[in-house]
């Protein structure tokens, strides 16, 4: 973790607020916790006093993280599951609300039998499940997920 990239806690929990996340100190502890290490522990720097410091970039988790809780009503827990096999590059349309919720079940009901999933990427095993999904996504597309994946694909930051 770069030193620059820590911000003070304080300005991780305003950052998060203007994504409309609003959580307390006391949830982000719990967030961190050795129970559910949803987000890595904030760090003092040397010399910097009583400040803890969290990595910026923690921001757009806690964003995945609040809306997996908050929007699908997914447990702490499960998505301590979830995020062991969902890569950052479906974060944008999970923040967005584009991913359907039975693409949430597939994932946290799967019995990942290891000859069938050994070797395989976390991309690929989430693809699979998203494929396996089909009905249900055409069901979601046609009642506006189509529309709200449009609009998270548009706003999607792009890497370089």
């Amino acid at each position: 973790m770069e030193e620059q990239s820590l911000i003070p806690v304080a300005e991780f929990l305003a950052q998060a607020r203007r994504r409309g996340v609003n959580l307390s100190l006391r949830a982000l502890r719990l967030y961190y916790s050795p129970r559910y290490e949803l987000l890595d522990p904030p760090v003092f720097k040397k010399g910097g006093g009583h400040i803890a410091y969290m990595p910026q970039g923690d921001v757009d988790l806690l964003e995945v993280v609040f809306k997996l809780n908050r929007g699908y009503g997914i447990t702490l827990t499960q998505i301590k599951k979830l995020l062991d096999f969902v890569p950052d590059k479906y974060y944008p349309l999970i923040k967005a609300g584009c991913i359907p919720p039975v693409v949430f079940e597939k994932l946290l009901n799967a019995k990942f039998d290891q000859k069938i999933f050994s070797g395989m990427s976390k991309d690929k095993i989430t693809d699979a499940h998203i494929l396996a999904c089909g009905e249900s996504l055409i069901h979601w597309a046609k009642h506006g997920g189509a529309e709200l994946l449009g609009q998270a694909l548009n706003t999607a930051p792009t890497r370089g």
